[in-house]
């Protein structure tokens, strides 16, 4: 069925982009030199794309219980791959006008995040930490002693 569309995009992307490979992915996101050209990148689009129209149309009941669109699980592994995409993305402030591929993955994995944060709002999709990039994380960084 069309449901399932989404789970394979995600199980594709998941399972031929080894987990080095998705590290060099978030550097050449960060860097602005992503391109239509790379599989992974093209697959996470569809992907990010899909999954965000899908969450408007799925229920609670579908979501929390079903596992539709992908598994909860699945979901927690979505936010931080696009956490730390996107985090990268923004520390290096690349708004790149001569790269509309690299511009519609920013707008369609950020339409993503804020898509499954407005459902985290309403009932918990995960825990709080995985929301949150570690660096940024002001108790982790009291407890290290990098805020004063």
């Amino acid at each position: 069925s069309d449901r399932k569309l989404i789970s394979r995009l995600w199980a594709l992307f998941y399972e031929t982009t080894p987990k080095k490979r998705r590290f060099a992915l978030e550097s050449s996101f960060a860097q602005s030199t992503a391109t239509r050209h790379d599989v992974s990148l093209c697959l996470l689009l569809v992907f990010a794309a899909t999954m965000s129209h899908d969450l408007l149309i799925c229920d609670d009941s579908e979501l929390y219980q079903m596992h539709i669109p992908i598994h909860r699980a699945e979901i927690v592994d979505v936010i931080k791959l696009c956490k730390h995409m996107l985090h990268s993305n923004i520390l290096t402030d690349q708004k790149n006008t001569e790269n509309p591929f690299g511009n519609a993955l920013v707008e369609n994995l950020v339409k993503l995040m804020l898509s499954l944060h407005e459902r985290h709002t309403r009932k918990p999709l995960c825990r709080l930490r995985d929301w949150l990039v570690k660096d940024l994380c002001v108790r982790e960084g009291i407890t290290r002693g990098v805020y004063k």
